[in-house]
């Protein structure tokens, strides 16, 4: 395979050579397939990664951490763009602190303070 096509995001997206030479530009949803994000939350920065697999990174974003808010329409407006252009399969969330994970609680999926 080669790489040398780039989406409109900026980010490389691999080609196959037949479709190369056939001319074909394939979209990003044919590219990726069943693609996986991954957002690691931390103090100072955010990262988030669309991936085929372990070793198969199609774009990662990095993002200074802010107040809740804009930080969390940052991260929105990027899963967004990739949810238009990419078949996203799942998500997982890495976070700097604890995440309440009781169901039944009022803050069921919110981030905790680290003591």
């Amino acid at each position: 395979m080669e790489r040398d096509a780039f989406d409109g995001g900026g980010a490389m997206m691999e080609m196959h050579t037949q479709d190369i030479r056939a001319g074909a530009k394939p979209t990003a949803k044919t590219v990726c397939g069943d693609c996986i994000v991954g957002i690691e939350l931390g103090g100072t920065k955010i990262i988030c990664t669309l991936a085929r697999g372990h070793d198969d990174i199609v774009e990662t974003r990095r993002l200074a951490t802010r107040d809740p808010v804009s930080t969390l329409a940052d991260i929105e407006r990027i899963l967004d763009g990739w949810m238009r252009t990419h078949d996203v399969r799942a998500l997982g969330i890495g976070s700097f602190g604890p995440i309440e994970l009781n169901r039944s609680s009022d803050d069921f999926g919110r981030i905790g303070k680290t003591t």
